[in-house]
C-alpha cells in the first residue's frame, strides 16, 4: 500500500512539473533572472531538507549520554 502512494504521489509530482513547465516556457525572457532564482531556492530548500534528515538520522545512531552538551565536559 505504501509503495502504490509512492508511486502515485511520484506520478502526480511529474505530472505538474511537466505542466508547470510547458506553462514557464511561454513567459518571456525577461522573466527568466527571477525564474532561475526561484529554481536555485527550491534546490537549495530540497537540499537542505535532504541534509538535514540524513543529518538527524545519524545523531540518532549514537546514545545521548555519549554526546558532549552545554555544561558537559
Amino acid at each position: 500500500m505504501k509503495r502504490d502512494l509512492t508511486r502515485n504521489l511520484a506520478v502526480g509530482v511529474l505530472l505538474v512539473a511537466l505542466a508547470v513547465g510547458v506553462q514557464l516556457g511561454s513567459l518571456p525572457w525577461r522573466y527568466r533572472r527571477e525564474l532561475w532564482q526561484l529554481q536555485g531556492f527550491a534546490a537549495g530548500a530540497l537540499l537542505g531538507y535532504g541534509v538535514g534528515r540524513l543529518s538527524s538520522r545519524v545523531g540518532q545512531s549514537g546514545s545521548p549520554s555519549n554526546r558532549p552538551g552545554i555544561g558537559q565536559d
